[in-house]
C-alpha cells in the first residue's frame, strides 16, 4: 500500500542521527513543535508525536500511536500501533507498552533477577570453554 500522506515536522524539532520516521498511509506521520527525538528512534507510520515530547535513543513507537504533549520516552523503549501516552507521562528504559498509559502516568520494565553463579558451576555448561 503506498504510503501517501507524507511526514509533517514542526518547528524547533530536534532529531538526532538515525532517526527514522516513516510516512503517512492515510493521516501524515506528525512531529510537532519542540519534539525532540534522539538518536536511532523508529517512528511508525502515521504517529503523532505531540509538541514537547521527548524520545530517548532507540525509542520505537509503531504505526499510528500517540505520544501526548511534554510525555517522555525512555531508552530502548517500545510503543505497540494504535496505543496512547498521555501528556506528561513517563515510560521508562526498556519499558513495552502493550496498553494506553494515562495523563502524568508513570510505567517501568520489570527489573532483571540477578543472582551469583556458584563458585562451584561448570562454565561449560552456557558455551564458555574452559581456560
Amino acid at each position: 500500500m503506498p504510503h501517501l500522506a507524507g511526514v509533517v515536522i514542526g518547528s524547533q524539532v530536534e532529531l538526532g542521527a538515525l532517526t527514522l520516521i516513516q510516512g503517512g498511509v492515510i493521516s501524515p506521520t506528525t512531529i510537532e513543535d519542540h519534539a525532540k527525538l534522539d538518536n536511532g528512534v523508529a517512528i511508525g507510520h502515521g504517529v503523532r508525536v505531540a509538541r514537547g515530547a521527548s524520545l530517548a535513543g532507540g525509542a520505537c513507537v509503531a504505526g499510528s500511536a500517540v505520544v501526548g504533549e511534554e510525555a517522555w520516552i525512555g531508552i530502548s523503549s517500545s510503543i505497540r500501533d494504535g496505543r496512547r501516552i498521555g501528556a506528561r507521562a513517563l515510560v521508562g528504559m526498556d519499558a513495552s507498552m502493550q496498553h494506553d498509559l494515562d495523563e502524568d502516568a508513570m510505567a517501568r520494565a520489570s527489573r532483571p533477577d540477578v543472582a551469583t553463579r556458584p563458585a562451584d558451576d561448570d562454565p561449560s555448561k552456557i558455551g564458555f570453554a574452559k581456560r
